[in-house]
């Protein structure tokens, strides 16, 4: 017979095994019950409340969209002698320069093309260049793409919600371009949209995705 520290024994090893096998690590891995077999013992994993990273997925995402940022920031800066390649002015005149109201024929052409959307190199890239042409609509350009966003995330369409995200990544990058002043406006634009894309994502993963994985 085996004592109860035997038996807990023999359960841990048991899940870390098969945690193992699934590809968690020691560090991270799913805490859903699970068994080995219909009819067999419920295993119910530790709890691992360090593991930060799996249990706020959407918090993660972004915060390694605003290192990255930080980083490019960096680098313009040092390969422009250790001065800035923008002044101040630039994002307070790109928003007083968001007044131009988009036309119908653009607001349909665009939205045709958020309908074909892919995460393909050249659909983003087509995407970007269209959101910058019309930078001087970027409240309501920024406003289809995180509609567009949420409603992807709504119906769990996971390669529809990499494409928009890598879209509106692609875009922001592109916007820091001093030669379109304009395209300030996006950062402004994105940056009170984007919270309630990463609420979504958030609510996405616990409720959906997560116990897919597991």
């Amino acid at each position: 017979m085996f004592s109860q520290s035997d038996k807990e024994l023999y359960d841990y090893y048991q899940w870390r095994t098969l945690s193992y096998f699934a590809g968690d690590s020691s560090r991270s891995w799913s805490q859903h019950p699970f068994q080995l077999y219909q009819g067999g013992p419920v295993i119910v994993p530790p709890r691992n409340p360090e593991d930060w990273e799996r249990l706020n997925p959407a918090r993660v995402i972004q915060m390694k969209m605003e290192k990255e940022t930080k980083l490019i920031q960096n680098a313009i800066v040092r390969l422009n002698g250790g001065e800035t390649l923008f002044i101040e002015e630039e994002p307070a005149k790109a928003a007083k320069e968001q007044t131009v109201a988009l036309k119908h024929s653009d607001r349909q052409d665009f939205e045709r093309y958020l309908a074909g959307l892919t995460p393909s190199r050249l659909s983003i890239c087509e995407g970007m260049v269209r959101a910058i042409e019309l930078s001087g609509s970027a409240r309501e350009v920024a406003e289809m793409v995180c509609t567009s966003a949420l409603a992807k995330i709504e119906e769990a369409d996971l390669k529809g919600i990499y494409a928009r995200l890598y879209l509106i990544s692609d875009i922001l990058f592109n916007a820091q371009s001093p030669n379109i002043p304009s395209a300030w406006s996006y950062r402004k634009e994105f940056e009170v949209r984007l919270s309630k894309i990463f609420e979504a994502l958030n609510v996405l993963w616990t409720t959906k995705i997560e116990g897919l994985l597991s």
